[in-house]
């Protein structure tokens, strides 16, 4: 249907926009991105290209991420998914300094944003600030306990800092939540690690 729209009105903004969130949901990162690109292309934005960030980051693709973030960030330092793409970005990088400070910057601006928190949270914890992860990842799961991966981040936190009971308690709401999510904790919790 939006593939429709767009043969009808080649510059139309929300058949691009919609369009790319489709291939996302279906798990076509690559033909998002190609729809966020136009979307980008038609209206240049903060949002737009912060999109496209997230979706090069989707795709593994690290540098290009970071620069498109960063251009987002330029035209609208008050977007924080611009700031949590760029911290996820310069985390892949092997750049965690830079990139607690990225999401600092995107927790000030949306406190409860619970991809942020799990990605702040996991980075914290690799740097062996394990409290201040664990902090980051408990708030994650009360705004949204349903969240198999935020249970699974919590749980690699308490792994990380000794805390093995907790680790299997997070493992059980995980499988309470999704039995077929397959998530580090099992695998770090089946080989003893």
């Amino acid at each position: 249907m939006w593939k429709r729209i767009i043969e009808l009105e080649p510059n139309e903004i929300e058949g691009f926009a919609s369009l790319a969130l489709e291939f996302e949901r279906l798990g076509r990162f690559q033909d998002a991105l190609g729809a966020a690109r136009e979307f980008e292309r038609i209206a240049p934005s903060a949002d737009s290209i912060g999109n496209v960030a997230a979706l090069l980051n989707r795709l593994h693709r690290f540098d290009e991420a970071l620069l498109k973030a960063r251009e987002a960030i330029g035209l609208d330092p008050a977007y924080p998914d611009a700031h949590l793409s760029a911290g996820f970005s310069l985390r892949e990088l092997g750049e965690p300094k830079a990139a607690i400070c990225e999401y600092q910057k995107a927790i000030e601006l949306k406190p409860d944003d619970v991809a942020t928190l799990v990605n702040f949270g996991e980075t914290c914890v690799e740097l062996g600030r394990g409290q201040e992860g664990l902090a980051l990842l408990k708030r994650a799961v009360e705004l949204k306990p349903d969240c198999p991966q935020a249970h699974d981040s919590l749980g690699l936190a308490h792994l990380e800092t000794g805390n093995r009971e907790q680790a299997l308690k997070e493992l059980h709401a995980i499988q309470l939540l999704d039995a077929g999510f397959e998530g580090e904790l099992s695998k770090r919790l089946a080989s003893g690690k």
